[in-house]
């Protein structure tokens, strides 16, 4: 698994990580109900109740507004971002009412792709997930697709 602070690359397109940030995140009961709800896992036994909070709750945190700002402060804002792949890690439970870091980096791959990779650890850095997702931008910067 990518350190985003350390990785050399050999993980995959031969480029580090760039890191942009550590982010506090919380897993707080009002949010994790809502995901339930949002995704129809409410009431289903698609994932039992006992399990408080969802295996992929934590993909909601890669669109926080200070996240996002930090992805597209390297994307830039005159291109579409196209998410090409998505892949995730899981390590730890995640706990409801728990707080995690969730550090952010991203490295270029070729033709105007990217990769951003986050990693949430629990303050004794037990590695909750690992979440990778590629974005491919298109249009011609000019203010269009």
């Amino acid at each position: 698994m990518p350190d985003i602070e350390t990785d050399s690359g050999a993980a995959g397109a031969g480029s580090a990580f760039v890191p942009l940030g550590r982010f506090p995140v919380e897993a707080d009961r009002e949010a994790v109900a809502d995901y339930r709800l949002a995704t129809a896992l409410a009431g289903s036994d698609i994932i039992p109740e006992d399990v408080r909070v969802p295996p992929l709750f934590p993909v909601i945190w890669l669109g926080r507004p200070d996240v996002r700002d930090a992805v597209y402060a390297v994307l830039g804002e005159d291109r579409l971002p196209v998410q090409t792949g998505y892949r995730m890690i899981f390590g730890s439970d995640v706990a409801e009412g728990g707080r995690y870091v969730m550090s952010l980096g991203y490295r270029a791959l070729a033709d105007d792709r990217f990769e951003f990779a986050a990693i949430v650890e629990a303050p004794d850095t037990i590695r909750v997930a690992e979440m990778h997702i590629e974005i491919l931008m298109i249009g011609d910067g000019a203010g269009g697709p």
